[in-house]
């Protein structure tokens, strides 16, 4: 999958916590912290942001395991999720050239309460 645009991109961080400041015309991070940019969503550095801020979101109510997959053409992601009150598993999957990417595709689907 490509990488999202740049509407998405804002819902995306907006869900774990980012959010825009008006008045000084800045991202105000989870954290705290201005910065004038969301998080990008390729590269390592990505990898590390998506497990600081995405995937916390989701541990107290639905996360069991994500799988990081290689693949020929790309990267493979499949997290799966718990279901409230029934011993089942949804399956969640993202692909994408970076593992970042591939991994913001599938927490976008957990999100966004879609199973593949």
């Amino acid at each position: 999958m490509s990488e999202p645009t740049q509407e998405q991109q804002e819902k995306f961080w907006k869900r774990c916590g980012f959010e825009w400041d008006e008045k000084y015309g800045h991202w105000n991070y989870p954290d705290g912290s201005p910065h004038s940019q969301l998080p990008k969503l390729t590269g390592i550095e990505a990898l590390g942001n998506l497990f600081k801020y995405a995937v916390p979101k989701l541990i107290p109510d639905h996360l069991f395991n994500i799988e990081l997959m290689p693949q020929i053409d790309g990267w493979a992601v499949t997290i799966k999720t718990t279901v409230e009150n029934e011993y089942r598993f949804d399956m969640h999957y993202g692909r994408g050239e970076d593992p970042a990417l591939a991994l913001c595709w599938a927490l976008r689907e957990v999100m966004n309460g879609d199973t593949g």
